[in-house]
């Protein structure tokens, strides 16, 4: 009665936090040549290194390796004495994405293409080759050799002196609760300092605990970050898991559910219940769902116990349930003490760096990829609405318009945002783990959907309890003022939703050092112009978190494929890349054929007709000027509407009362979730159109705020002036003279 309820206990949906996505595929061990030759030593020395590169490499079975892209930024070797090899190349893990399930053939074993990795070398891939049997009996003859230095001089790629601080404290400490803010890098230092460990034989097996939505993410980084581990995934059927709790492996991967269950179905034996490590990921976001994760928590056994939140605990409950998994020991005597007491006690095992106190070491934005799987009942909604698509695509043959595919896209993302008639999917449950753990370390989030319906409106009640405000395209200027101002002051406001495309005060929203894209179109560009207009410059300052949220296995894998072959993913591009510039970098032929696969029936061969005599010649001047003096200006208006349409703008709208020659329209378009506007001015006049009035419409069509770009349309021509300046313009401003009118007006038979 009457206790301060902290975040960390707000925002318990049910849907949210009570169902199971579907199963993952598991990698396999050991594989058919590791069972012929069974090796009579340790597996750690079995998988030893040998001549500097470790021949034996996880086996990926059903997974494929993460992408390995690029930083925008390389920081200098630490002081700590480490040399840093680049074995594989610069970048983080982005992804964890797993490949289709592979039938291994009835009559003999899986192939050995499988058993290798790749690594990059002189701007290609160098294959390994596949162990012979003299390299699996080397270890049997020889002594083992570790390294003369630790494993830490062997890494993919730098790390910052605040992560190699990180990792020597995960070595040092056999108790640790990482606590530092979201986005720094939690997993990466795990992974390796699990790495070092293992290699050096301080360890043997380890297990990781985390959410079902974290799953993808720790696969990508233990195969970036400790590619020589075996690593087993525990998920799937019963019998599945069963058989994976079995398998040989330094690593078992698994959620906090699946463990639960597996306990108290009796898969783990007592005796596999004991780990020289235990890992438990993003620990807060689990503690209220049920106590019997808890209690089987309890009954496992580990030395080391290392556990990874984004906050530190605000109230004493909090305190004594993470450390009574991490010393249980030492919280039985902790429990009647006062919440400055229970923090002086544990505050040793403690390591809690926020992003505020190391701003000068972080790079000043980090964008991470989240990747999802969709739930059951998503995958058979999403696959019935991917059939009907395609099957009217494949009906409109050679019609086919960007305004088909834009439609066709829509409902599949939104498919994929939202399971059918719930407030749940797994990209809620990984929105709301982010939410949870940003709001906790008393940080704010923007957070972008392109959808009202089934984006916005279905987020702010998840949400709400984190303390939530919106803004839509739409949102009245006064209002959208006191929103942002709230949000910027009030420190109970911790999310902004805000659809794309929505308008600012023009004002820096430097409070929100997180940004979350929980669905997006496919143009990158619109992304990052929607996070400048948030954070214009990224200069000296608290640095940027960015997160998008990606399916696998629907259109959003197939469309990160295309972009990251072109170079089109955000990461790759400058920063001050418009969307227009990319806008026609993928085809209708592309969405089609790599997209959405679609196939369209062959089109009949066309009947060689004799050519005939062109029905429309460019008019004279005065042939206009004479046409144009017989039609009023509402005709005229008439007319331009038409063609804007006709130009692909389907949405009109006349621009108060047009005067006697001019008047204004604004045309709207969707593609593919982005809506553009472009303001319309036409003019009825004898004279050519000057530079001056080319540039009053650019000046008129950015204090509007809301469009990309303006066309002009006369009934002459225009100046060379105004030409260049259209030219100069990088498509914000379009001329279409009075030829072109008139042209249209006759092919359409209108007057």
């Amino acid at each position: 009665m009457g206790r301060a309820i902290s975040p960390l206990r707000r925002g318990k949906i049910a849907a949210v936090r009570g169902l199971r996505l579907s199963s993952t595929p598991i990698s396999d061990f050991p594989n058919w040549s590791q069972i012929s030759l069974q090796p009579m030593t340790d597996i750690r020395l079995f998988y030893l290194q040998i001549e500097a590169v470790s021949i034996v490499d996880y086996n990926p079975g059903k997974l494929i390796s993460p992408e390995i892209t690029a930083l925008p930024i390389q920081l200098p070797d630490s002081d700590a004495g480490y040399q840093m090899l680049e074995a594989f190349g610069h970048g983080v893990a982005q992804g964890g994405r797993f490949q289709p399930k592979v039938e291994i053939p009835k009559d003999g074993p899986p192939p050995m293409a499988r058993s290798y990795k790749q690594i990059e070398e002189e701007g290609g891939y160098k294959r390994i080759k596949p162990p012979g049997l003299g390299d699996f009996l080397r270890p049997q003859l020889e002594p083992p050799v570790l390294p003369s230095e630790p494993a830490l001089s062997i890494l993919p790629e730098h790390l910052r002196d605040d992560q190699l601080e990180c990792v020597k404290a995960l070595l040092d400490r056999e108790i640790l609760l990482l606590a530092d803010d979201p986005g720094m890098g939690k997993q990466t230092v795990v992974c390796v300092a699990l790495d070092d460990l293992i290699q050096r034989g301080r360890a043997r097996r380890a297990l990781i605990v985390c959410p079902e939505g974290a799953r993808r993410q720790w696969v990508g980084n233990l195969t970036h970050w400790a590619p020589s581990l075996l690593l087993t995934v525990v998920c799937g059927d019963n019998m599945q898991r069963q058989l994976d709790w079995d398998t040989q492996a330094h690593i078992y991967l698994t959620d906090f559910l699946t463990l639960t269950q597996d306990i108290e179905s009796g898969f783990l034996t007592k005796d596999k219940l004991a780990f020289d490590i235990l890992v438990l990921g993003n620990l807060l976001t689990v503690r209220f769902q049920t106590r019997e994760i808890e209690s089987a928590l309890k009954m496992l056994s580990a030395e080391r116990r290392w556990a990874l939140t984004g906050s530190l605990p605000g109230e004493p409950e909090s305190w004594l349930y993470l450390f009574g998994l991490l010393t249980p020991d030492r919280v039985g005597s902790a429990t009647r003490l006062t919440l400055p007491d229970i923090q002086k006690r544990f505050l040793p095992y403690v390591l809690r760096r926020t992003k505020v106190e190391l701003a000068d070491k972080l790079p000043r934005q980090m964008r991470h990829e989240i990747w999802l799987d969709l739930d059951e009942h998503q995958a058979q909604a999403y696959q019935d609405v991917l059939k009907e698509e395609r099957d009217r695509l494949a009906k409109l043959g050679g019609s086919v318009a960007r305004t088909h595919l834009a439609a066709a896209v829509d409902r599949l993302k939104q498919v994929c945002n939202f399971t059918p008639e719930l407030l749940d999917s797994a990209k809620v449950r990984a929105l709301v783990d982010l939410v949870e753990e940003v709001s906790a370390s008393g940080t704010k989030i923007v957070v972008f959907s392109q959808y009202r319906e089934n984006g916005l409106d279905r987020l702010r009640p998840v949400l709400e309890a984190y303390g939530t405000l919106c803004l839509q395209t739409d949102t009245p200027e006064d209002q959208l003022n006191k929103i942002l101002e709230a949000f910027r002051k009030e420190t109970m406001w911790n999310v902004l939703l805000m659809e794309m495309g929505a308008r600012t005060d023009g004002e820096p929203l430097a409070e929100a050092t997180y940004i979350a894209h929980f669905d997006h179109g496919w143009n990158p560009a619109v992304r990052r112009r929607a996070e400048r207009r948030l954070h214009p410059s990224l200069g000296p300052g608290v640095p940027v978190n960015v997160y998008e949220y990606w399916v696998a296995e629907t259109i959003d894998e197939r469309i990160y494929a295309l972009l990251a072959a072109r170079g089109l993913l955000p990461r790759q591009m400058p920063a001050d890349t418009q969307p227009a510039e990319i806008e026609e970098r993928l085809t209708i032929d592309d969405w089609l054929r790599d997209i959405l696969e679609v196939r369209l029936s062959p089109e009949p061969v066309p009947q060689e007709t004799p050519p005939s005599t062109p029905t429309f010649q460019r008019p004279t001047t005065g042939l206009l000027s004479s046409y144009f003096s017989k039609l009023s200006m509402d005709e005229l208006m008439d007319a331009v509407q038409l063609m804007i349409q006709a130009l692909g703008y389907p949405l009109v709208e006349l621009i108060g009362e047009p005067g006697e020659d001019q008047g204004d329209i604004l045309a709207r378009r969707q593609e593919l979730g982005e809506v553009e506007r472009v303001l319309v001015r036409f003019i009825n006049t004898k004279k050519k159109i000057s530079v001056s009035q080319g540039r009053a419409l650019l000046s008129d069509m950015e204090a509007r705020g809301d469009c990309s770009g303006a066309h002009m349309v006369t009934t002459t021509d225009f100046t060379y002036p105004c030409e260049k300046l259209a030219n100069e313009s990088q498509g914000r401003l379009r001329l279409i003279a009075g030829a072109e009118l008139y042209r249209h007006i006759q092919i359409m038979g209108m007057f």
